[in-house]
């Protein structure tokens, strides 16, 4: 089994509207690095601009300290609405069995090879692909005057990051060639087995997305063991309980009928 490569992994938020997120995802993420031995790095707050979606920039400022340090090794940025839902992924076979690629992106809407998701990625900056295209990036958000960013109350009244990426690819061959495009089966959205993102859509508002978000963390929190008094409490309510008191607490049919089976059988 190979080692794990130097990595960091780097989450973050504004202070107010999307901190909530990054609270809920934070636990499994932190989690992960810990298990791991993976460094983390988290910055709350607007590093640069005015408004609280421009934290989305901060990833920018996150990969400008890397290169100003010398840094070569991986990063791993995930946004505020993406978490580690695999904790046990072999990571380091995963990233070896990627080494010819400096970049690793989920796909995006499936427009064209240069139109992946920038919410979560993972760089290996110790590949001058990578870092050209962090110089890049950095620079296309540099070139942005302080003025716009201001005027720009709302996402997409200027150009996002992710757009900014895409366009870099668009208009370079060989940063493109150097970008896997993982499945989404893997990374990058709600499906995915390793790393789920919970992206922006029209059915679910910020607090909807943010409450999904912790109900589906909580779920990979390891639950206690059941003991025997446990066992004994449970089997003492089966008893108890009227079958009509088992179907209304339990809406599913097959569950009920299970329930109700449990407890004749307790009963006898």
């Amino acid at each position: 089994m190979p080692d794990l490569p130097e990595i960091i992994l780097f989450q973050t938020a504004d202070q107010d509207r999307y901190f909530p997120m990054l609270m809920a995802t934070l636990p499994a993420n932190r989690a992960f690095c810990l298990r791991h031995g993976i460094r983390m790095e988290v910055f709350i707050g607007v590093r640069r601009g005015f408004h609280p979606w421009q934290a989305t920039y901060n990833r920018l400022d996150f990969l400008a300290d890397r290169l100003a340090e010398g840094y070569r090794g991986w990063v791993m940025h995930l946004d505020a609405d993406a978490f580690i839902a695999d904790p046990r992924f072999d990571l380091a076979g995963y990233l070896a069995s990627q080494s010819g690629k400096a970049m690793i992106h989920p796909p995006g809407s499936g427009q064209a090879p240069w139109d992946i998701n920038a919410g979560v990625f993972l760089w290996d900056l110790g590949r001058e692909a990578a870092r050209e295209a962090a110089r890049r990036w950095i620079a296309a958000y540099a070139a942005i005057p302080d003025e716009a960013l201001r005027a720009a109350a709302l996402w997409n009244q200027i150009e996002n990051d992710q757009s900014m990426l895409q366009r870099l690819l668009r208009e370079d061959p060989a940063l493109l060639a150097a970008v896997h495009i993982e499945s989404d089966a893997l990374i990058g959205y709600q499906q995915s087995r390793f790393i789920k993102q919970y992206v922006t859509n029209d059915q679910h508002s910020l607090a909807q997305r943010t409450e999904r978000i912790a109900q589906a963390v909580a779920r990979l929190a390891p639950r206690p063991a059941t003991g025997p008094e446990d066992l004994r409490q449970a089997a003492a309510l089966l008893r108890a309980a009227a079958p009509e008191t088992l179907q209304q607490a339990l809406p599913k049919p097959e569950a009920a009928q299970l329930a109700v089976a449990m407890a004749e059988l307790l009963r006898g």
